[in-house]
């Protein structure tokens, strides 16, 4: 990293680390500080690998390097002939036997290093032979994965399924990290063995493996041990960078184009998926469907704690705080390699550059402009002293791939993906382009579940969130670290989603949205937002159980998969991050959810803000002065919305079917769940549809028809689901206000228990904007007094508005301070209660209603007066019939409007 970012500051920590290890290597060769019965020599394997790329990246450390590397083969050589002292373990060995098989699964990683000193700084016969030698016997004597990766040997089974005997017996093959560096072993021995049987097995290795146990971003599910296909598993961030150095090397070594369009599917999805945006903080697990990163009631994993799909210094154990920073620059110094004397390859595809000698003494440079993977164009400029070929890879994935510019021949090698320019003497800064063709590709998942891919980018559903930190925790304990363990830029983050995870897809309507040309990518480009292109789907929200109460669970069956409600519910611009999982839905779902075809954002898994399209147009009232009247209406919301309460009283008998007067569509369209085309709806100056409006909360009626709330499920992790551990103490206040037992089950309690808890969820996280459609109608007198406390103590205490649409108005005589009147369709009057006071009625003081009463008396006998009577029966059947302002126009009434 240091020498790919040319940074003094890294370069100076390196070369200090890397100083004081060779100048402590102790007299015998060792390095580092174990002596006797203390060695194993697992450790060195990643020290080696370290001192390797240091020594090729500054020449001045080369002679250093291989003086300590060829003294520890030497002590290496005669631990080795003493019966495999540091390898395998003996009786008196102060490291129990676990400790040493580490080192036996991942010997390729040592043997790699060896043959670097073979291949590249061979030193005589002698020594020579020791290096095969110590190659042969962490091959002969280790755990070797071509004996996993065979039919009769493999476990094709669900684990959890198997004797624990069985797996703990192969444990060792079934680590995810292992199973990460393992996937390379075949190629690796097959340096040594000359078997080319190996490629097989290699091939059988991946194949399996991703089959199996791999996570849509290109990496391998294992919390810790591997863990099947369930969009709960965990990926272990050190898994996916050892997964892109092992399917790297595959690609050098076998020439398979699969296995670098793998790497790279890794690198650009896995790794920054797991990294905050400043790579202060990571993930111990990321989850194929994650809709949010917090403390769990109870961990999904199978060897993980509850922290640990938390972003932070040390979520789970610090393996992955220092391992993970090897990646992408392991990533970068493979990206070119040599093909023969007089060859050149860009493997893995990124803007990068190079200038190198190749073996036949040409010197060549190339410089590879782009911005893939968020783009599909590769722009070279070759420069070299003579001859020399220039190979370009093309992913597997590209529909097609073509070459302009400069005059060069080419030609195209199938399984490798390698475009041939042949270089025929010196040129300087000749140009060409390289440009990629994709469409959009799904991959089907568990439980008819899909990913959704373009070129090298998995697209996943943007959640916005709200953040958290605190300094970083001890993931033993969850005590605070000490100040002055880590800088202070270090900071623990949890993640809790505002907007729904729970998100199906029609995928014949999936449409990718390229950017510009000349389109400038954001620094850094993995950042939220920064990304410029999506993809479009039509979408809705589903039921979608929690596994353990804790986090998303299996998608349920494709009969169950019903839209929740008319309209889905577009979310906005958060923080999220998330690998791409969706249930499949299809169209006849969407048209029966029927208020309006929603594109819903389907964006880059770190990047991109939601974009919600709507098609069909406003027709709440088509008469002369709808302009007017509709300014007119969003001037009045805008207002009252800015009161510290307010309330809007249903003022109209046909209200009270919950459709007549529009008090529904006002709330939704307030809350941004449904979009006003023309753009007159602000809330504290925003589009509450367009412009990602957070601190808005609705609560509505048909919650309560939510299949998943009347499950087999406990309120402890409902209130969980929705950030209850993150709001302790407001959780338990609202569940002591509403009485709520905790110990219910939501299949069997009454609707008004069922709504006491609906409105728990509801408040639990504070809000700005609190809208409320009847949603105290269950509610008995005394829950229906205590909420309206609750909410009059949290106006009086904190800058907060709540708008609440209601029959009921017991416990109302004094509670508002601002009253909206409504009545077909429009505002007919706001003000403050106070203004209101002359209007009571010829029964004020005789109804035995409050002031609030006698005003909704009155408001309910006018609009009968203004509109007339509904029966048929009582005005004839030339009578009018009034319009359903719900299933008008992009309410609701697309389909019918829609031709063949």
């Amino acid at each position: 990293m240091a020498y790919t970012l040319n940074d003094d500051r890294l370069k100076a920590q390196v070369h200090k680390a890397a100083q004081y290890v060779l100048d402590n290597q102790q007299p015998d060769g060792w390095l580092g500080p174990e002596n006797g019965t203390w060695r194993t020599f697992w450790g060195r394997y990643p020290l080696c690998l370290g001192l390797i790329g240091l020594a090729e990246a500054n020449s001045t450390w080369e002679q250093p390097v291989l003086t300590a590397m060829y003294k520890f083969n030497d002590l290496m050589y005669t631990m080795m002939q003493n019966n495999y002292a540091g390898y395998i373990y003996h009786d008196g060995d102060k490291l129990d036997e676990g400790n040493f098989d580490w080192g036996r699964v991942r010997s390729q990683d040592m043997m790699i290093s060896l043959m670097w000193l073979y291949d590249k700084h061979p030193k005589g016969s002698a020594t020579q032979k020791k290096l095969l030698s110590n190659i042969k016997s962490l091959h002969d004597q280790g755990l070797n994965w071509e004996n996993w990766y065979r039919q009769d040997t493999y476990t094709f089974d669900d684990l959890y399924d198997l004797p624990e005997s069985i797996t703990q017996n192969n444990y060792s093959f079934l680590h995810g990290v292992n199973v990460a560096q393992g996937l390379k072993a075949a190629a690796v021995v097959r340096r040594l063995t000359g078997n080319d049987d190996l490629i097989t097995t290699a091939s059988n290795g991946v194949k399996w493996t991703f089959q199996y146990h791999g996570a849509p971003s290109g990496t391998v599910t294992a919390d810790e041990r591997i863990d099947g296909l369930a969009p709960y598993s965990g990926a272990e961030l050190c898994t996916a960078v050892e997964a892109m150095y092992s399917l790297s090397y595959l690609y050098q070594a076998l020439g398979t184009n699969d296995y670098a369009d793998r790497a790279e599917l890794a690198a650009f999805n896995a790794l920054p998926v797991s990294m905050t945006d400043d790579w202060w903080a990571h993930q111990y697990m990321a989850q194929p469907n994650q809709g949010y990163s917090r403390e769990l009631p109870e961990t999904p994993f199978y060897n993980t704690n509850n922290l640990g799909q938390t972003f932070g210094l040390e979520p789970n154990y610090p393996c992955c705080t220092v391992n993970h920073p090897q990646g992408l620059p392991k990533f970068v110094s493979n990206s070119y390699v040599l093909l023969g004397d007089s060859g050149l390859v860009h493997a893995l595809l990124s803007p990068t550059s190079v200038t190198t000698t190749l073996p036949n003494g040409q010197k060549v440079t190339v410089k590879c402009d782009t911005n893939y993977p968020f783009a599909d164009t590769l722009t070279y400029t070759v420069s070299t002293t003579g001859t020399f070929d220039f190979y370009i890879r093309a992913p597997a994935w590209a529909t097609s791939s073509t070459l302009s510019g400069a005059q060069v021949d080419s030609t195209e090698d199938s399984s490798t993906g390698l475009h041939r320019i042949a270089f025929r003497g010196s040129t300087q800064g000749t140009t060409f382009t390289h440009t990629l063709q994709a469409d959009v590709r799904t991959e089907a998942r568990a439980n008819d579940t899909i990913s959704v891919y373009r070129g090298a980018l998995l697209y996943a559903l943007y959640i916005p969130s709200e953040r958290s930190s605190t300094a970083p925790k001890d993931y033993q304990n969850k005590g605070f670290l000490p100040a002055d363990y880590a800088p202070s830029q270090a900071r623990d983050y949890t993640m809790q989603n505002t907007t729904a995870w729970n998100v199906a897809v029609d995928p014949s309507t999936l449409r990718y949205h390229a950017p510009a040309p000349d389109a400038a990518l954001q620094s850094p480009a993995f950042a939220e937002g920064a990304p410029p292109n999506y993809i479009t789907a039509q979408a809705c929200e589903i039921a979608w159980p929690l596994f353990k109460g804790s986090v998303p669970g299996a998608a349920p069956p494709v009969s169950a998969r019903k839209c929740l409600s008319k309209v889905y519910e577009g979310s906005g611009v958060g923080d999220r991050k998330v690998d791409g999982v969706f249930s499949r839905i299809g169209e006849e779902e969407l048209e029966a959810a029927g208020e309006f075809d929603v594109e819903e954002d389907l964006s880059r898994l770190t990047s991109v803000p939601i974009r919600v399209k709507t098609r069909g147009r406003w027709e709440i009232a088509r008469k002369k002065d709808e302009t007017k009247r509709q300014s007119n209406i969003a001037h009045r919301w805008h207002v009252f919305l800015f009161s510290a309460r307010s309330i809007i009283t249903i003022a109209s008998a046909n209200l009270i079917a919950a459709n007549g007067a529009g008090k529904t569509t006002l709330l939704r369209l307030l809350s941004g769940k449904r979009m006003d085309p023309s753009s007159s709806i602000s809330v504290a100056g925003l589009d509450p549809f367009k412009d990602n409006l957070s601190g808005v909360t609705y609560l509505g009626v048909e919650w309560v028809l939510n299949p998943i709330v009347r499950t087999d499920i406990d309120v402890p992790r409902l209130l969980a689901s929705v950030g209850g551990d993150a709001y302790p103490d407001r959780r338990d206040e609202l569940v002591h206000i509403l009485d709520i037992d905790t110990a219910w089950h939501m299949h069997a309690v009454s609707d008004g228990e069922r709504r006491r808890v609906q409105l728990a969820m509801g408040l639990l996280r504070p809000w700005t904007v609190l809208l409320l459609d009847e949603i105290t109608v269950d509610l008995d007198l005394l829950s229906r007094a205590n909420f309206l406390a609750f909410l009059r103590r949290e106006t009086e205490s904190r800058a907060c508005t709540v708008v609440y649409a209601t029959h009921i108005l017991d416990n109302l005589a004094e509670w508002p301070t601002h009253l909206a009147h409504m009545s077909l369709g429009r505002v007919k009057r706001t003000g403050t209660m106070e203004s209101f006071a002359a209007e009571r009625g010829e029964d004020a003081g005789h109804s035995g209603n409050s002031l609030l009463g006698d005003l909704v008396l009155k408001w309910l006998k006018e609009d009968l007066a203004e509109r007339g009577p509904r029966s048929q029966s009582v005005r004839g059947g030339e009578g009018k019939t009034y319009p359903n302002l719900e299933g008008k126009g992009g309410f609701g009434q697309e389909k019918s409007r829609r031709g063949p």
